[in-house]
Order: structure tokens, then C-alpha cells, then sequence
């Protein structure tokens, strides 16, 4: 009952926004009473927490988890395995739509804040370890500033996803994020990791 509320609640909340979609709605949707629902979840809130929980805090742990397999990673299979996982990430996008996060940021600062400082610290902290093993593998050249390249990519990330820019590009999200992988990290790249990339991305 719990997922599929939640399933309900993600579908109804990408299309209208948390603020237009009530308990009653939700209620209808999943063909139970409002009491049933007022069971599961105390609250409309309450839906929303167990939501951001499983659609943005769990997913982005599942990266983390991935990255840690870097570190056992030969440097042959770095590339490829870097690449599982950056394609993890337009997943994690499609979960909730931009209609849901700009009524968040319009209407619950508090819960949009929270989840901006979870991304920022996450990110980077994420960001930062791919490079450093990226440099201890002879993958990633050692002159390369970690923060400089981990801010060119969320900025690059985050404002290439807003619909006024990515639609007249007439690209989906994966593929600007392969775009924008295969720019940033050939950039980083030395030369010796430069022809694995190559591989990865053009066949």
C-alpha cells in the first residue's frame, strides 16, 4: 500500500506540483478511503518526505555505492564503469519533474533548501572522490583542480536540464549528459585514458 501511494503520489505531484494535489486526490487515484491513506501517512507532508526519501536521497546512495567499486577498478574498466554510472544520474531527473521541484523552491523553501544543501555536499563529495581516483590511476591528469571541474559540471548539469534550454536543443536529457560527460572528462583526461573514452563513447 505504501509504494503504491507513493507511486500515485510521485505521478500526480510531477504533473500538478506538491501544493495542487491534495490527500483526497491521491485518495481516489489509489481507489482506497482517505482514511486508509491517513493510516499509512499522517500527513500530505508526510507523503512528501517518504517521496524525496525514495525518489532523490535513495538513488543518489546507490551511486555513492557505485563509486565505491572505482577504487577496485583496473584501469581499463574505470572508463566503462565511470560511464554506468554517470548514466545513473538522468534516472534520478526523470523520477520527479521540474513542475514538482519549482513549486517545492516556490512553495516550501524549507523542503527545497534541504534538498539543494543534501545535492551540494553529496555531489561534490561524490565528484570529489571520482577524481581523486581517477588521478591516482593515471586516468585524470594531476593539474586538474577538483572544485573548478566539479563546478563547471553542476552548474553545466543544472542549467542545461531547465526546459527553456534543454528543449530548443531538441536533445533528450541522457543525451545532453553523455554531451556533457564526454566534454568534461576528455578535457580532465590524460592522454592514455583519452582512447578508452573514445571506446566507451563512439564505439
Amino acid at each position: 500500500m505504501r509504494d503504491r501511494i507513493l507511486k500515485i503520489a510521485r505521478e500526480e505531484m510531477s504533473k500538478f506540483g506538491y501544493t495542487r494535489v491534495t490527500t483526497d486526490s491521491l485518495a481516489k487515484k489509489a481507489g482506497i478511503s482517505k482514511r486508509t491513506l491517513y493510516q499509512t501517512f499522517k500527513s500530505k507532508k508526510e507523503i512528501l518526505d517518504a517521496l524525496i526519501d525514495k525518489y532523490v536521497f535513495v538513488q543518489k546512495d546507490l551511486i555513492r555505492e557505485a563509486l565505491d567499486d572505482l577504487s577496485d577498478c583496473s584501469t581499463d574498466t574505470f572508463i566503462p564503469k565511470l560511464k554506468e554510472i554517470w548514466d545513473m544520474i538522468p534516472k534520478i531527473v526523470d523520477h520527479l519533474s521540474d513542475v514538482f521541484f519549482d513549486d517545492l523552491q516556490e512553495n516550501l523553501p524549507e523542503v527545497w533548501d534541504k534538498m539543494q544543501k543534501f545535492r551540494v555536499e553529496r555531489l561534490q563529495s561524490d565528484f570529489r572522490r571520482f577524481l581523486e581516483i581517477g588521478k591516482e590511476k593515471n586516468i585524470i591528469k594531476e593539474c586538474i583542480n577538483i572544485d573548478v571541474i566539479y563546478y563547471m559540471h553542476y552548474f553545466t548539469v543544472t542549467n542545461m536540464m531547465k526546459p527553456d534550454v534543454a528543449i530548443p536543443m531538441n536533445l533528450g536529457k541522457k543525451e545532453i549528459i553523455d554531451q556533457i560527460f564526454e566534454v568534461l572528462i576528455d578535457g580532465a583526461a590524460t592522454k592514455e585514458a583519452k582512447e578508452e573514452i573514445n571506446k566507451v563513447f563512439n564505439g
